[in-house]
């Protein structure tokens, strides 16, 4: 029974069905030590794309992806450790993921203006014991008081679950979780940050973490007076870090006054005139440079030194190493290059027997464009038009057309290489005399 400070339509909630934000409910049949509140699981997953594929790949078993029993494993409710994380068990999904239940219930006649939660439908959803629903869980650490994310703890093994993230509206509330808002927008928005008001007060030093259970949860909240918890802003984290940040602050804070005592003591004690107070008192005027100065990046000039080089130990065998392996990587450029080059003089001289061929051609245009000269223009007078064959001028502008080509091709030809495509190849000669001394020079280095 809820206590007289609750309204009287919160204790309307029916405490053995759990409802989604649509209105469909579902048989919470867990009950007593066995409904639980906090457990331990692995870390999330974050791909609710992933829990729809396992469940619908064939070649998995129920067994290897559902929980055969509802009670607890010793591993949930042990103290929580490194390797797992706690969790709130907030209600239930079905194994089967469809959109059957995305709608609002039409089993509530009068649509969304009437609470869910309030009065069972007729379309309630059985439990099954021996295919028992999917425990759904939300994080202990870092809850945002308008933005849950809410988890299905699925793939048992050696005790524990993998959470994998899932819709909020594929969830089956418990009544604790529920309140009496009449739209689905609203129901979305309450039941989150009811949620998110229950891991506050489970959060409590009065409370154990794992295994604690929402009576006792109650309990603490009616001997405190049944105050609710100050609104937390986004992105708070969990006790355990603030605790950890508050005791790293106080004792940077306790060794600060320490030292400061010990030096006022040192300065008390020691004669004015004593090289030990002036040392502490030239020390305590010294300020040190802050962050910002340290993280500045030195110029370029301030890195090169003028007179005598500072005393820096050098590695001169992995010295000689690294010129090796630029002489290495310079010589396998210049093969490329070589290549390249070779493969460019290919088609060069490819393309150089061409012009050859059109040369000749020419050359045989230009004889028999000769040759017709001498031979006089054949007329003839056919009706009111008089045809001359004249093949010496038609031959003419074929040349003239083969030579402007011919110059174009040439032109083409040869002038990429001329502005460089073609560089001097540099001599292997002196890249072997190069990587001699480099070898040479290791080899006294190992002598030495």
């Amino acid at each position: 029974m809820a206590s007289k400070g609750k309204s009287h339509t919160e204790t309307t909630q029916i405490s053995d069905l759990a409802f989604n934000v649509d209105g469909w409910a579902l048989e919470d049949k867990m009950v007593g030590e066995e409904r639980g509140s906090i457990i331990n699981a692995r870390c999330p997953s974050s791909s609710y794309l992933r829990l729809i594929q396992t469940i619908n790949n064939s070649k998995t078993t129920s067994a290897s992806l559902f929980r055969s029993t509802q009670s607890f494993t010793a591993a949930e409710i042990a103290p929580s450790s490194d390797h797992t994380v706690q969790y709130l068990i907030v209600g239930y999904a079905l194994r089967s993921i469809d959109s059957k239940h995305d709608h609002h219930n039409l089993a509530y006649k009068s649509g969304e203006l009437e609470p869910v939660g309030s009065r069972p439908p007729c379309n309630v959803i059985p439990w099954k014991e021996e295919a028992i629903p999917v425990l759904i869980v939300t994080p202990m650490a870092c809850v945002e008081r308008n933005y849950l994310k809410f988890f299905a703890l699925m793939e048992p093994k050696n005790g524990l679950c993998t959470p994998y993230i899932i819709r909020q509206d594929k969830v089956f509330f418990r009544a604790e979780f529920r309140s009496t808002e009449t739209t689905t927008n609203r129901r979305r928005r309450a039941w989150s940050m009811r949620i998110s008001d229950a891991i506050s007060k489970l959060r409590s030093p009065d409370i154990g973490m794992v295994g604690s259970s929402m009576a006792e949860m109650e309990t603490v909240s009616v001997e405190g007076g049944g105050e609710e918890p100050e609104e937390r802003g986004k992105g708070t984290c969990s006790s355990t870090e603030e605790t950890e940040l508050v005791s790293g602050l106080t004792s940077l804070s306790q060794d600060e006054s320490t030292l400061q005592e010990i030096e006022g003591n040192a300065m008390a004690e020691a004669p004015s005139n004593s090289s030990i107070a002036r040392a502490l008192t030239e020390e305590k005027t010294t300020t040190l440079p802050s962050l910002s100065d340290t993280r500045q990046v030195s110029p370029l000039k301030d890195l090169t030194f003028s007179g005598r080089r500072p005393d820096i130990p050098i590695d001169w065998g992995l010295a000689r190493k690294l010129q090796v392996r630029l002489l290495l990587r310079k010589a396998q450029l210049l093969e490329e290059r070589e290549s390249e080059l070779a493969v460019k003089e290919s088609a060069l001289e490819a393309r150089r027997i061409q012009l050859d061929f059109r040369e000749k051609a020419l050359q045989e245009q230009r004889i028999e464009a000769g040759v017709q000269e001498a031979i006089p223009p054949d007329t003839r007078k056919d009706g009111l038009n008089i045809h001359q064959n004249v093949p010496s001028q038609r031959k003419s502008e074929l040349i003239k057309k083969m030579e402007v080509s011919l110059d174009k091709a040439k032109v083409a030809t040869y002038d990429p290489f001329a502005k460089g495509v073609k560089r001097p190849r540099e001599s292997d000669d002196d890249l072997e005399q190069e990587a001699g001394r480099v070898y040479s020079g290791c080899q006294n280095y190992s002598r030495d």
